[in-house]
């Protein structure tokens, strides 16, 4: 008889959304690893406690940093090759919260019977995740994103805790082609498996009236709405719009903006414009409203900044939508919007050519109709969230030895 294999996985990321690709990555992937017979826990920041939903564990416990001393952890994770000296010496307190992520991990690992660690950065969990593997035979898989181009002095200075996180990471992602590539910085070269990151193109679909959703917002019906869906910050490039819009108002007046998303610094000159000129600011506002926002929209701009964005979640929610967007050529934004085809990408931190990209767009209804077309079929063909969840599970059964079983939603 053959042995039965536990489909147990730890997940090691934040946790819930709505702001960033990893939380909303594990709120539509932990539900489908349930619906497929795994067990699944995931442990993350934020001090609340141990919740279940939908079938899966949260465990967000409070304190945690405080939860070791350096001698607890030392003798708890004594004899393994984690290179301790490296973080203790330069980064202790950093090294001493990746103790104490390990020291929970370990109460669900030994209760739970984990088969498989899952860790989502490099900087904030791959260390942990790499320990735990090493310490308990876990098969372990390690998704890089924008880090190490974010924080390239740190992984320098760092450099043998990359490489045995890298060592000890059975199968390593990343979520595009562009982040995949950056461990090139450090001068490393590891096999790195690209699945993007997807969204539900059910709740994000093309919705044929969105005048009920501007009326609410005071947005005349008649005149062209511009959105902005991410944090209000300078690396989402919200500084680019605002300094984009009056050359718009300049030659073509009617066209009203509309900021919306996580609250950052850049809030209170958004809404101190809003107070003066034609813009509608919505801070914070319940990720179950978003679909309304893309039906408001005319065209949807990502006009990110850092060359460390890996993909964007907007622009894909955008094209689920049926709505033609703007996005930034840098870097995986290329990945997501094919210029001229499923949208159009604009040279980052360039406010007069946004606007002439906003302008051209907007009086050009036949462009826009194909746009939002393309951009529809896109997104179903290579970001539906089943066929992405379905890619990260055939890794999972792939390290357990498993079959590939069929899925409704396969890869392409």
């Amino acid at each position: 008889m053959a042995r039965r294999v536990r489909k147990s996985v730890l997940l090691l990321g934040n946790y819930p959304p709505p702001s960033g690709g990893v939380p909303r990555h594990l709120e539509y992937l932990a539900p489908y690893l349930v619906s497929r017979g795994w067990d699944v826990h995931i442990l993350s920041a934020g001090g609340s406690g141990t919740t279940h939903e939908d079938g899966f564990t949260v465990h967000k416990p409070p304190r945690l940093r405080r939860a070791l001393t350096l001698p607890q952890a030392a003798r708890l994770w004594r004899g393994s090759q984690f290179p301790h000296w490296s973080l203790a010496a330069h980064a202790p307190r950093r090294w001493l919260a990746y103790m104490a992520y390990a020291a929970v991990a370990r109460g669900i690992i030994e209760t739970r019977g984990t088969s498989i660690i899952s860790a989502y950065n490099l900087h904030a969990t791959g260390p942990t995740g790499a320990l735990l593997s090493e310490t308990y035979g876990i098969p372990l898989v390690v998704s890089n994103f924008g880090e190490l181009l974010s924080m390239t002095p740190f992984f320098r200075t760092h450099l043998p805790v990359v490489r045995y996180v890298t060592r000890v990471g059975k199968v390593l992602l990343s979520c595009s082609r562009h982040c995949a590539k950056s461990y090139g910085i450090l001068g490393l070269a590891p096999a790195v498996r690209v699945i993007p990151y997807g969204v539900d193109v059910d709740r994000f679909s093309p919705r044929p009236d969105g005048s009920p959703f501007r009326r609410r917002l005071g947005l005349p019906e008649a005149d062209p709405v511009v959105l902005f869906v991410g944090r209000m910050t300078r690396d989402m490039g919200l500084h680019t719009i605002l300094e984009a819009a009056p050359l718009v108002w300049q030659r073509q007046r009617n066209v009203r903006f509309l900021i919306v998303g996580a609250s950052g610094e850049l809030l209170p000159r958004a809404r101190e414009m809003a107070s003066r000129f034609p813009i509608v600011v919505a801070a914070d506002v319940p990720f179950a409203d978003l679909p309304s926002y893309y039906a408001a929209a005319t065209v949807a701009l990502v006009p990110t900044l850092g060359d460390r964005a890996c993909s964007s979640l907007a622009a894909m929610e955008a094209m689920a939508s049926g709505v033609p967007v703007i996005g930034a050529a840098i870097g995986g934004i290329p990945e997501v919007i094919e210029d001229g085809v499923s949208g159009i990408l604009v040279p980052p931190g360039d406010p007069p050519a946004l606007a002439n990209d906003i302008l051209h767009l907007l009086q050009d209804d036949p462009l826009r109709g194909r746009l939002a077309h393309v951009g529809r079929q896109v997104v179903e063909r290579d970001f539906d969230q089943r066929r992405t969840n379905a890619a990260v599970e055939a890794v999972f059964q792939e390290l357990l030895g498993l079959p590939d079983e069929a899925s409704p939603h396969p890869t392409s």
